[in-house]
């Protein structure tokens, strides 16, 4: 990766969705593969699909936008300050579980999430050239789109058994429906 000059405002990056385009087409294409294969796996129904589908197209709009906002971060800060914020996910990661499924913590893990949290805040260095704010920002929506992902994915595949949204059948889904959201968002950043 290029450092940020004079001439180049970012960190060197061109919009990079290509990239996840890419991976999220290949975890469509291997779930299919594996349920094809792994017929004890298959609980692919339109009738329980209908019955959990705000949640599974919740996961793959904050998939989408977890996945693009952390792209466009790229273009405005660091890969390593990009990385340093993302490290401060457990604190909303722990906020959503106590809102979405109703987690309770103890004080301990509490407060030892709390200075990760503290020394990654600690460790962004502000005065750089690579840390602006629309960077932090997208940087910041794309660590709080990954956290409520993950809270509404262990909702969802908490009642497995009844709605059929197994991890395999829970990704078959939303990358089916984020991969054409990520191919049209690919399609406008080449032109």
């Amino acid at each position: 990766l290029s450092e940020p000059t004079a001439e180049h405002d970012g960190a060197g990056f061109t919009f990079p969705t290509l990239y996840t385009l890419i991976t999220t087409f290949a975890s469509l294409l291997g779930c299919t593969l594996v349920l094809a294969v792994q017929k004890k796996t298959r609980s692919l129904d339109w009738a329980k699909f209908r019955q959990s589908w705000r949640g599974i197209v919740g996961v793959a709009i904050l998939t989408v936008i977890s996945i693009w906002a952390s792209d466009a971060s790229l273009m405005y800060i660091g890969v390593t300050l990009n990385q340093i914020l993302r490290a401060t996910m457990p604190m909303p990661t722990m906020a959503f579980g106590y809102v979405f499924e109703h987690k309770r913590f103890a004080w301990q893990m509490v407060l030892a999430v709390a200075f990760i949290v503290v020394g990654a805040a600690l460790a962004v260095p502000f005065s750089s050239p690579d840390a602006t704010p629309y960077g932090l920002i997208m940087a910041g929506i794309s660590t709080l789109a990954a956290a409520a992902c993950i809270s509404i994915k262990a909702t969802l595949m908490a009642s497995s058994k009844e709605n059929g949204l197994t991890p395999l059948v829970l990704l078959w889904y939303s990358s089916a429906i984020a991969a054409p959201a990520l191919l049209r968002s690919e399609e406008h950043t080449s032109e």
